[in-house]
């Protein structure tokens, strides 16, 4: 690890004249500070001015943008080493803010790279923890770290840490903060303090004040759930990926209608609808069971996102062979089209089993088939050979009636069996395009 060159606090401050001073004053006091930031973020009292006459730098914003773009704008002026050490403040601590030194010490003897201040249990004065309930849950769920303190604005942590992810505008920053940390392998460690800053209660501001945090916190658990950690959890797709998705069904619905019109297939449009909904649920299962399984993997954009992209046809293979179940008494359609989604479930399992427990060390068709002459089994050696013999069952079932069916047989095999490259080089193609999928994850 590089040596540590500074220490940074970043003190984000809106209408906070009546504290910020006493903050600064605390924060300045400890030896290992090498620099004290508050942000201004667009007060309109003498919050600056007060931070000013403490010792302090401060940077004025315009306006007030809250405390993710504050603290944006506070990283922004303070570029340094990937192992500095930033400490992250709220402006109303007051004198309480020397406690910040716990928060500091992990980080410095290299035990932690992220320390969260967990503050004395203030039962009694507080909500009903529904709020943090959200937090700790969809924290653990994204990272497998259970946190007392999810939602602490308190924070130590190094800079490449702050760096893994955006920061999350509202409040849903500390959450996003989390998961970031936890995708990127941080070690997190909570730390008591006695700090003390002005808590709301039970009253209707302390309720409402609530129920904002939890309209902010449960789209930043989403957006970190669909791969987007720090930003929003959707937005208006690529002109280009909308067109691709139209195309796609529209070549489905002609496909299907072909099928029906030679009666390989025969069922209303009105049936078709179990597929579709399963395509439905299996887009929210990819990201869920990415989750729970620990499957989330860093993509060329340096983000992480479900890895079991798989799973999202699996619901909607199973809806086909129940559909093709349904019909197949009631109408005339050719049965070896049973085994279609049989042959697409056992290669979802294959490609479920090398998300879940292959490496990545050795890549593509060469380095597995070395791996096998070597007498050495990966689990991509086993998609190879369990791979190529579900080939060859499903281009049976494909050209099993053709006249050609000597020749179409290992044809049909070899492109069915290269279909992850085809897979490959066509999500090339759409990033050299610049074309996102539809929920841009």
């Amino acid at each position: 690890m590089d040596k540590v060159l500074t220490i940074t606090a970043i003190i984000p401050a809106y209408r906070e004249s009546d504290r910020i001073a006493n903050t600064i004053s605390a924060v300045r006091a400890l030896p290992e500070i090498a620099r004290v930031l508050v942000v201004d973020d667009g007060s309109t009292d003498d919050t600056a001015a007060q931070a000013q006459a403490a010792g302090a730098e401060v940077l004025r914003l315009p306006t007030n943008a809250g405390k993710g773009a504050a603290l944006r704008a506070g990283l922004a002026a303070c570029p340094g080493n990937a192992n500095d050490i930033l400490l992250l403040l709220d402006a109303d601590l007051g004198s309480s803010a020397s406690e910040a030194r716990h928060l500091l010490a992990p980080l410095i003897s290299d035990t932690a790279d992220l320390t969260i201040a967990r503050f004395p249990n203030a039962s009694g004065t507080a909500g009903f923890g529904l709020v943090k309930g959200l937090a700790r849950i969809g924290t653990w769920l994204l990272t497998r770290r259970w946190l007392t303190a999810p939602l602490s604005g308190q924070r130590a942590v190094r800079r490449w840490v702050v760096d893994a992810a955006p920061l999350a505008d509202g409040y849903g920053l500390e959450v996003a903060m989390n998961v970031a940390a936890g995708d990127a392998g941080a070690r997190i460690v909570e730390v008591p303090v006695a700090m003390t800053h002005q808590a709301t209660g039970r009253t209707l501001h302390g309720f409402l004040h609530r129920g904002r945090q939890f309209t902010h916190i449960l789209p930043a658990l989403l957006a970190a759930t669909f791969g987007r950690t720090g930003q929003r959890a959707f937005k208006i797709t690529h002109p280009g990926s909308l067109l691709c998705w139209v195309v796609a069904l529209l070549l489905a619905l002609y496909a299907y209608h072909v099928s029906a019109a030679h009666r390989f297939i025969s069922a209303s449009y009105c049936d078709l609808m179990l597929p579709v909904l399963g395509s439905v649920v299996g887009l929210l299962l990819v990201p869920l069971a990415s989750c729970l399984l620990g499957a989330r993997r860093k993509n060329y954009r340096g983000r992480y996102i479900p890895a079991l992209g798989g799973l999202c046809w699996m619901p909607a293979v199973l809806a086909l062979l129940v559909l093709l179940l349904m019909i197949g008494p009631h109408a005339v359609f050719d049965s070896t089209l049973i085994y279609v989604p049989l042959f697409f479930l056992a290669w979802l399992l294959l490609g479920l089993m090398d998300d879940l427990w292959g490496s990545n060390e050795h890549k593509g068709f060469r380095g597995h088939l070395r791996e096998l002459l070597r007498g050495r089994l990966t689990t991509g050696g086993i998609k190879l050979l369990v791979g190529g013999a579900l080939s060859l069952g499903m281009a049976w079932v494909t050209v099993a009636p053709s006249s050609y069916y000597p020749i179409a047989l290992p044809v049909a095999a070899l492109l069915i069996a290269l279909r992850d490259q085809a897979r490959g080089a066509m999500s090339n193609a759409a990033t050299c395009l610049q074309c996102p999928p539809l929920l841009d994850a």
